[in-house]
């Protein structure tokens, strides 16, 4: 295949939205996966290049007199494009992570708050803690978040496959609402409906109430199937 070619596939294929799943460990900053484009070859790498941004490095030290809450000055580790990637927070983000870096409220004295406001799209598996400590859900410090997504995935799926979101269909919603009950950092449903997990109000009094119940300037709330591709 000639050159030029190539190159218009990888351009292609760079410029398709990804679904970014991140993780982290204790004072080690966040994660993930780095795209297949950039190890293919040296011309799918250069392609590539052009469009991801090494982001979210982490900052030097949280004021604290906790040992535990210390982390490292490190290198940004996730390429990320800010025009079309969504960053997602799997339900093991945080599995065995202990002091601040457990914690999404944290990231505004963790990560360069320059990316974290660069950020359009943010998706969470309904079942994820936002901490340890089950803290309530707060996005103060995400000033540009557009869209949030919120949908689980299936336990039985590996986890270093793509991952892609569609719109959940009415048959899931007993079961999302069931399981966005049960995590404590989720509390907007509790009050907002008596009425049956099925019923659709609970649905759009969620998506409603969400966006400044949790303080995000968001133009919409999105209901997801997390699938693997």
């Amino acid at each position: 295949m000639p050159s030029e070619i190539r190159n218009r596939v990888w351009e292609i294929v760079a410029k398709e939205p990804r679904v970014v799943a991140i993780n982290t460990k204790t004072n080690s900053g966040l994660r993930s996966s780095i795209p297949p484009i950039l190890h293919v070859c040296s011309e799918s790498r250069s392609v590539g290049l052009k469009h991801y941004t090494l982001a979210f490095e982490s900052q030097t030290h949280l004021r604290t007199d906790t040992p535990a809450h210390e982390i490292n000055v490190l290198p940004p580790r996730v390429y990320f494009n800010f025009e079309r990637d969504t960053l997602y927070f799997r339900e093991q983000w945080n599995k065995d992570v202990e002091g601040a870096w457990c914690c999404l409220s944290q990231f505004a004295n963790l990560v360069n708050k320059g990316d974290l406001k660069r950020v359009k799209r943010l998706g969470l598996d309904v079942n994820a803690r936002v901490c340890s400590d089950c803290h309530f859900a707060n996005f103060t410090s995400w000033d540009t978040l557009e869209i949030l997504y919120l949908g689980y995935e299936d336990v039985r799926l590996g986890s270093d496959c793509p991952i892609s979101f569609s719109e959940l269909e009415s048959k899931d919603y007993e079961d999302f609402l069931r399981r966005y009950n049960m995590n404590p950092c989720w509390t907007l449903t509790r009050s907002a409906s008596k009425s049956s997990l099925q019923d659709l109000d609970t649905i759009e009094c969620l998506k409603s109430e969400a966006p400044t119940g949790y303080r995000m300037n968001l133009k919409k709330l999105e209901l997801v199937s997390i699938e693997h591709l």
